[in-house]
């Protein structure tokens, strides 16, 4: 809370009061303090009106908790030391002491003093800290100010598109990555809705403290992640430092050093779906009928990899992992810190339905999708280059079979350089940090040429992201396949004279 410009022994005796241990000493000179002044008054209505939301928050869990009869109140709530001297503090001494501070400043003043003037006693809820910066930000419903630089009190932020960085006053930093919700308890605790966020605590916020509806994650002084499902799966990654993570149904209480991770109900491998085991028997049919070519506006040609032999997928720099096959996207990184994580998209396109036509204009585009892998915070603007394969002797590539041992144009060394004497640079692009919606593309005199080239009707594109991460962990890009039940795949635009 704020002094007021009170003195060391005021706070004290403040403090003391809302924990109800004050000596009857003491409650005499509070009782003095209470009526000389103002600030006094003004810092303990405060105190008590923070008291309030907190107590009504605590009675609102624990009203839901009643509904479900696998939770318990202690199971959901986690209080942090700070909120301890205000909490549970509606005791009949904190009562006495406040009638008597309102009986003496409302009281008729004695004819030989003049009366005092009410205090102004403010109960808006207390700002516990800055909107320090916006990236690429669109917001929801949210119920605090969403512009930069902004004080913040408690509420929600609903964040559904870029990065926004929250400094709280303890001094923990706190950076949200679209789309995530977030609950702003006070300076030194807050509630991860669903959506990840990446915290940086100085050892002045030793105890900052992270709840998400199944996990506790108590900081002492570290930097790291927490990523939170509204089904109740959560992970917790520890950068640098330690935290302590408390599950609240089985009551387990792990403490993570730098390096450690937990995953709880199964986050990760939700995400990470093993080659032929996802299920699509839930899903809409894709949108895209492989069957046609789609005719667009001005004489352009719309075609995607679902057409004919089209394919999308990607390598991994891990030698034992496996063909993805067909997912929902394929996932791109470059990374110097673990020489198993890089990974390489490749995308091919039939060409069939052009037989004998020369291409004037021609568009490669690409659609994002949120990975879920890795935090955006610790990844740059990033750029990524596209590579046409000129070896058509490697066109016939299978998705089920395609390895970072075996893929076209491409050796099995850890981040090795493509076989440039099998390609054709197409052109660049890039995804600003924190964006992972929309769409990129590339187009040029390289690409018309490339596609001109062909001799055998279809065409591979290999996609490449050459900006490192600044650390290990950093977010992996994906881009929609054919096989995602929504978001577009990856189209070629095309324009034939």
């Amino acid at each position: 809370m704020a002094s007021h410009d009170l003195n060391h022994r005021q706070e004290e005796l403040l403090n003391k009061a809302c924990d109800a241990r004050l000596s009857d000493e003491e409650s005499q000179e509070l009782e003095s303090l209470l009526k000389d002044s103002p600030e006094a008054r003004q810092e303990l209505a405060e105190l008590l009106a923070h008291n309030a939301i907190l107590r009504r928050e605590k009675e609102t869990l624990r009203r839901l908790a009643e509904d479900d009869e696998s939770q318990t109140p202690s199971n959901i709530v986690s209080i942090p030391q700070r909120s301890s001297l205000l909490g549970y503090v509606a005791t009949a001494a904190i009562a006495a002491l406040v009638a008597s501070w309102i009986w003496n400043v409302t009281s008729p003043a004695p004819e030989s003093q003049s009366a005092a003037p009410p205090p102004v006693i403010s109960l808006q809820p207390k700002e516990v800290a800055t909107l320090t910066k916006t990236v690429q930000c669109k917001w929801g419903g949210s119920e605090v100010p969403t512009i930069e630089g902004a004080r913040v009190t408690e509420g929600n932020l609903d964040l559904l598109e870029g990065l926004a960085t929250l400094t709280f006053d303890s001094g923990a930093e706190l950076v949200m990555e679209a789309p995530a919700s977030l609950r702003i308890i006070d300076a030194m605790h807050c509630r991860l809705l669903h959506g990840t966020i990446m915290a940086n605590v100085p050892e002045s916020a030793k105890g900052f403290t992270v709840d998400t509806d199944e996990t506790t994650v108590v900081d002492y002084g570290t930097r790291f992640g927490i990523s939170a499902s509204r089904d109740g799966k959560s992970m917790v990654n520890v950068l640098e430092g330690i935290v302590e993570v408390e599950h609240h149904k089985s009551q387990e209480t792990k403490r993570l050093t730098t390096g450690g991770r937990v995953d709880y109900g199964g986050w990760t491998k939700d995400r990470i779906p093993q080659p032929g085991t996802e299920n699509h028997a839930d899903r809409e049919p894709p949108r895209w009928n492989p069957l046609i070519v789609e005719n667009a506006r001005e004489g352009w040609h719309l075609l995607s990899t679902a057409f004919g032999k089209g394919r999308d997928t990607y390598i991994r720099s891990d030698k034992n992992f496996p063909s993805p096959g067909s997912e929902s996207f394929f996932r791109v990184k470059h990374t110097s810190h673990r020489t198993e994580l890089d990974r390489k998209g490749y995308v091919a396109f039939d060409l069939s339905a052009f037989k004998g036509q020369s291409i004037d204009h021609a568009q490669f585009i690409l659609h994002l999708e949120p990975s879920d892998l890795g935090f955006a915070t610790i990844v740059p603007d990033s750029t990524f280059s596209v590579y046409g394969l000129s070896d058509e002797t490697e066109d016939n590539w299978k998705e089920d079979s395609l390895t970072w041992n075996k893929a076209p144009a491409h050796t099995a060394e850890y981040n090795a350089h493509l076989q440039q004497d099998k390609l054709t640079f197409l052109g660049q692009f890039i995804v600003e940090q924190g964006i992972q919606t929309g769409s990129r593309s590339i187009e040029g005199d390289a690409l018309v040429a490339f596609l001109n080239s062909d001799t055998n009707g279809q065409v591979t594109f290999i996609l490449t992201r050459e900006t490192d991460e600044q650390t290990n962990g950093g977010l992996v890009h994906a881009f929609a396949t054919k096989e995602h039940p929504s978001n577009t795949p990856p189209l070629l635009r095309l324009k034939v004279k």
